[in-house]
């Protein structure tokens, strides 16, 4: 199959899109699923998300990436009135896309490394999401660096 290769430039918007508009999350899932299936009752997910309300944004994003991840759009609860855009990869398409924004990241590139990490430790389960793994501890480390690079103030 042959790669598709992207624009440079195009790669470096999405990236500062990325950077000022999205996140870049490795996290533990206490949905209910876990909870009541596992053990240990969380499964880690890892992923990336661009929300905003310029429907604009989303369909250059479709028209340019549209072979990655999840387009959806959603009335804004906390006002109401706008309607919101988002763009979603899940862990999959996160293992394959975010390689190619990570040199023109600079915000969020170390919550990209780590979500890489975690991802390839995960890489033997179904897709990012797991509720056993041998590879725990490590990914509790992972989790634990990108809280503390996600708390809001004075760090």
């Amino acid at each position: 199959m042959k790669q598709h290769t992207y624009k440079r430039t195009d790669l470096a918007y999405l990236a500062g899109i990325i950077d000022g508009e999205g996140s870049i999350s490795f996290l533990k899932d206490f949905s209910k699923t876990y909870r009541e299936h596992t053990k240990r009752g969380f499964g880690w997910r890892g992923g990336v998300n661009v929300s905003n309300t310029d429907i604009f944004l989303f369909k250059w994003i479709k028209e340019k990436f549209g072979k990655y991840g999840i387009f959806n759009s959603y009335l804004d609860e906390r006002t109401g009135l706008k309607r919101k855009h988002r763009w979603t990869l899940r862990a999959n398409d996160t293992r394959k896309f975010l390689p190619k924004v990570l040199p023109y990241l600079i915000l969020k590139r170390e919550r990209a490394e780590l979500t890489l990490r975690a991802l390839e430790l995960l890489k033997e389960h179904h897709g990012g999401r797991t509720s056993n793994t041998k590879n725990d501890k490590k990914l509790n480390i992972i989790y634990l660096k990108m809280k503390k690079l996600n708390q809001k103030g004075n760090k």
